[in-house]
């Protein structure tokens, strides 16, 4: 966060619009890629050896042990699907916070400068916090703004995991199941 983030009047600007846990979302991310690769590398594995030590068996319990691994392969590929598309999702989320938190910074840098300049100027004090009040109701209204911009960008990837995991639901109901009105 630069100076200008922690200066006078930003928590009442846009404090209340803050991004939370966009480190726990990244790891999220990183780990989910983790997940998928592991995934990828094990379906990898299981074809192999269809087209190796497989290949020459033969007989109904071969058939099934083929059967078994070309199961395990699918399976094991779609998981890593569903954990890629869920990495993907996190890290576009993280992106839109950050440029969620950039955006407000720049609202607040401008707050701050708009109320620094009415602080100094000659006008008594009633008049100076009625403008500093329009200039905060401002900056809540362009921040307000901006997060439900974002916001829309990670419903839009949580929408993307429901799709791939086949959930037939909306994102909007989905969170508001768990507790969260959107």
């Amino acid at each position: 966060m630069n100076a200008v983030a922690s200066s006078g009047w930003t928590e009442i600007l846009v404090g209340h619009q803050r991004p939370k846990g966009l480190g726990v979302i990244a790891g999220n991310a990183a780990n989910r890629r983790q997940t998928a690769l592991a995934h990828y590398h094990f379906s990898d594995l299981l074809n192999q050896q269809q087209t190796t030590s497989l290949a020459v068996q033969e007989g109904v319990t071969a058939d099934d042990i083929k059967d078994a691994f070309r199961w395990g392969a699918e399976h094991h590929r779609q998981t890593g699907e569903v954990n890629g598309v869920i990495q993907s999702s996190y890290q576009s989320s993280h992106e839109a916070g950050t440029a969620l938190q950039q955006e407000l910074n720049t609202i607040a840098h401008d707050g701050n400068s708009r109320i620094n300049h009415i602080q100094a100027s000659q006008d008594p004090i009633p008049i100076k916090v009625g403008k500093i009040t329009d200039v905060v109701m401002d900056c809540q209204t362009q921040a307000n703004l901006r997060a439900a911009t974002r916001c829309d960008d990670v419903f839009n990837q949580i929408q993307a995991v429901l799709d791939k995991r086949g959930i037939p639901i909306s994102a909007r109901q989905f969170a508001k199941n768990l507790g969260f009105d959107p």
